[in-house]
């Protein structure tokens, strides 16, 4: 399958990994399985987007603004690692339409393991607000 999700981080993170040429609607047959992670956490749930072995930008992508994550309650940041230097534009684009501008890209996994990890850290020690 080229496009797969996997809850990773003891459920703080979900993966998507694109491999070869993949198209919209194979993202968007996930996004059920998404929204049911986040809304069966109790924390920001957080998504890694692995596009190092993409092969394609596909036409329609603009449609996965519709996705569950940006908008969900639980919702913490986007991370990219491996996207082209030219799809990164259009990325931006697409979440500045949306108003959402937690998303970072990164080069590594690695790099991107290492922001991520150090989120969760944050929010795992942030002391709930009292009213």
């Amino acid at each position: 399958m080229p496009v797969t999700l996997e809850l990773r981080a003891d459920g703080h993170v979900l993966v998507y990994t694109f491999r070869g040429r993949w198209n919209v609607s194979e993202v968007m047959a996930l996004f059920p399985e998404e929204k049911r992670y986040r809304d069966n956490a109790s924390h920001i749930v957080h998504a890694l987007v692995d596009v190092q072995e993409s092969r394609n930008i596909p036409a329609g992508l603009i449609n996965l603004r519709h996705g569950p994550g940006p908008g969900h309650p639980r919702a913490g940041y986007v991370v990219f690692v491996g996207a082209p230097p030219m799809g990164r534009p259009l990325i931006t684009a697409i979440y500045r339409v949306m108003r959402f501008e937690r998303f970072r890209f990164f080069d590594t996994a690695e790099e991107a393991w290492a922001f991520l990890n150090r989120l969760i850290l944050t929010e795992s020690t942030t002391p709930p607000l009292q009213f």
